[in-house]
């Protein structure tokens, strides 16, 4: 700053040598004995130079030029972000990091200041922040600094699954004029090809698939997979000493081709074309992610999994695979590969991803049925069995009663449509939610014609209210024409107690005591209006009802409807979050909740200073009466502008939440986690201090050099609106 500011009035800084670590606000503030005046805040951000260069480059330059005039005695020092050494000058105060060695040079040049740094053959490894730092040799004072952000970029390749090769390109500009060694590596570092087959063991993964072309360093790799991708490094060493000539990295990708179909289709196409001149015998097996048989063209070699026997089909010409009446569960990834019957090399591989969908039905609870389609263009000569499970397992409906036992839920509910194989599920509810398989099958021969499976989701209808209002109607209507001496209606809650009910022969059912006087049914047979009123709802009454309506005589359920209440409390309570951190602290709040049309409010902090964080410093300054003062960013500004005779009159605490959770642990019987929200709510409500015990807050108090006086903890936060 200027000498004569006081006099011209012009209190600029310069900051010399800015770095990355210097951004953020300055405020320029006068103090005088009475008071501290601010006269501007500003906002610095340093800009890192970049630099971006692609993997495989020879050598990339790390520019650092300064005008400032240096003397003869100089240390040069370059590190990476985790502090490790690059390349120094004069410098003995550090050995330089192996990763480095033999790939670094700098230009010294102290009339001209340049202390670029060039770094030879980068990788990805590479990419991050360098910092340059060039200091006088005896006195160590930083003359010139410098930071430059290093972004090596990996050549991508991306491919489909099953074509015959990809290419990983690598070419580079070095004149070899001596024998070298050229090794590629996937990013396990296992050996994919080398130059020298001594050097090391070509992994299993590779072996007949990896060829490397003749006058770069290029590589082909056959049959590319999925589990193929990743990045890949090739490196070229002197034969001789060893030393790192050439580098690069690329990234592979190989795609799996997707194939998508719904549910009860006749089959599906998993499609494998190669422009592979097959001339001798080949054996092609095809399997799914869990190695399982799904076809061979060669029964000898392995025996095909049950799940997809008489399913399976593959075209000539091709290998192409046929999967019949496919299911959610064969959805996955299918592998086809092409061998040689007489040397076992893979010849042709590929991969596609299945995914069978499975047709969706939505329907309210206390619709009288819904339909669960299935229509097939199959032509079925012969006489076949019709069967409809659960996700259970348990039979839903069949077409012959003597092939399975019908489970009881479903006794009187169901009905198949002539001409198709859908079905009517008449009354459903919750309860009926799930996924549904229909199986047509020979009787003569019990192989499988057609399958189809559909999720059925059937929906509660909800209803809200307040508590405090009158009455609630619990809905239900049916089209049903009943007569009054013929049914049973009753309405239930989610515990099985009668909420309200009415029996031709008992007439009133038995009515649990909860519901007593405050409950009153529509009696409508005609229009089939059994909807319920419930006087004075309270959340206690929230929860599922359901309504029946019962044929006496034959017993059968003729109607039934789910409906959830949902009563919502009063607002008559705080909703907050607070975040008492180590080193930075906040709170939100919200009157209620966010489904109830609430809006979170999150205190924002240091506006004064020009920010306008969501948390503040967690730091607290007590005057020299051991009064609250300020918190957060107001108390560090506050105590840092004090001078010093001043300052030693009052306490600054900082970081201060291990202190207390030390204190607070050697005290029974007490969790030092549910202390520290008290002890800020407590200025919120002054009533919340009685819950805390005296003796916890006396100790607190002493361990922060605070009164004794318990009032004095909470009473910190209560001008700073916590």
């Amino acid at each position: 700053m200027r000498p004569d500011a006081l006099v011209s009035g012009n209190f600029s800084l310069t900051l010399k040598e800015p770095q990355l670590s210097d951004s953020g606000i300055y405020i320029c503030s006068i103090i005088d004995e009475e008071e501290e005046t601010m006269l501007l805040d500003v906002q610095l951000h340093v800009k890192v130079y970049k630099v971006e260069v692609d993997s495989g480059v020879e050598s990339v330059l790390l520019p650092f030029k300064t005008a400032v005039r240096l003397p003869e005695e100089v240390t040069v020092m370059w590190r990476n972000n985790s502090d490790w050494m690059v390349h120094s000058y004069r410098c003995e105060d550090g050995q330089q990091h192996w990763q480095y060695e033999d790939r670094t040079n700098m230009k010294i040049n102290l009339k001209s200041g340049d202390f670029s740094l060039t770094l030879k053959n980068p990788t990805d490894r590479d990419s991050g922040i360098y910092t340059c730092t060039v200091s006088h040799r005896w006195s160590g004072k930083i003359l010139a600094k410098k930071q430059v952000l290093l972004n090596v970029e990996v050549y991508k390749v991306e491919v489909d699954s099953g074509v015959e090769s990809v290419l990983l390109p690598f070419k580079t500009t070095l004149s070899l004029s001596e024998e070298v060694t050229v090794t590629w590596r996937n990013n396990s570092g296992r050996m994919v090809h080398s130059n020298r087959s001594e050097d090391g063991q070509q992994h299993w993964q590779y072996e007949d698939r990896t060829e490397m072309k003749s006058g770069d360093f290029s590589l082909t790799l056959k049959n590319p997979t999925v589990r193929d991708s990743g990045t890949y490094s090739c490196t070229i060493c002197s034969r001789q000493s060893g030393t790192i000539l050439a580098k690069k990295q690329v990234l592979l990708n190989v795609e799996v081709y997707k194939v998508e179909v719904d549910s009860g289709v006749e089959s599906v196409l998993l499609p494998f074309k190669t422009t592979v001149s097959l001339t001798e015998e080949v054996t092609v097996t095809w399997r799914n992610n869990s190695g399982r048989m799904v076809h061979s063209n060669r029964s000898e070699d392995d025996q095909q999994h049950w799940q997809y026997e008489d399913r399976t089909e593959m075209k000539s010409g091709d290998f192409s695979l046929t999967l019949k009446n496919p299911t959610v569960r064969d959805s996955g990834t299918y592998s086809c590969t092409v061998c040689s019957r007489q040397s076992g090399i893979i010849l042709a591989k590929k991969q596609v991803l299945l995914s069978v969908k499975v047709y969706k039905v939505e329907v309210d609870s206390g619709v009288e049925s819904v339909l669960l389609p299935f229509k097939t263009t199959v032509s079925l000569t012969e006489e076949v069995t019709v069967t409809w499970r659960n996700n259970s397992g348990r039979v839903v409906h069949s077409n012959r009663s003597e092939d399975d036992q019908q489970h009881w839920q479903y006794e009187d509910r169901t009905e198949m449509k002539s001409g198709d194989f859908s079905l009517t599920l008449k009354n459903p509810t919750v309860r009926d939610s799930g996924t549904y398989s229909c199986t047509v099958c020979s009787r003569q021969s019990g192989t499988i014609l057609a399958k189809k499976q559909v999720l059925l989701n059937v929906d509660v209808y909800k209803v809200e209210v307040d508590s405090g209002v009158e009455s609630v109607l619990l809905p239900f209507k049916t089209t049903l024409s009943l007569t009054e001496d013929k049914v049973t209606v009753t309405w239930r809650n989610n515990s099985g107690r009668v909420v309200d009910g009415y029996d031709w022969w008992y007439k009133n059912l038995q009515q649990h005591k909860q519901y007593e006087g405050r409950t009153e049914m529509k009696m409508n047979y005609k229009s089939g209006d059994f909807s319920l009123s419930l006087k004075n709802p309270t959340d206690r009454d929230s929860g599922t009802y359901s309504c029946t309506v019962y044929d006496d005589k034959s017993g059968k359920l003729l109607a039934k409807k789910q409906v959830l209440l949902k009563v919502k409390g009063e607002a008559d309570s705080l909703i907050m979050a607070i975040d008492f951190g180590s080193g930075y602290s906040g709170y939100a709040f919200n009157l209620k909740p966010r489904e109830e049309g609430g809006e979170t409010q999150l205190k924002r902090w240091g506006k004064e200073l020009g920010l306008d964080s969501p948390k503040t410093p967690t730091c607290i300054l007590f005057d020299e009466h051991k009064q609250f003062l300020e918190f957060g960013y107001k108390a560090k500004t506050a105590y840092s502008n004090m001078r010093r005779e001043e300052a030693e009159k009052y306490s600054f605490f900082e970081d201060f939440k291990r202190e207390i959770l030390d204190m607070v642990s050697n005290i029974k019987d007490l969790q030092p986690e549910l202390l520290l929200p008290w002890i800020l709510l407590c200025p919120l409500c002054p009533d919340l201090s009685s819950h805390l015990e005296t003796v916890s807050l006396s100790e607190l108090s002493e361990s922060l050099k605070l009164n004794s006086d318990p009032s004095q903890i909470s009473s910190y936060s209560q001008e700073n609106r916590f």
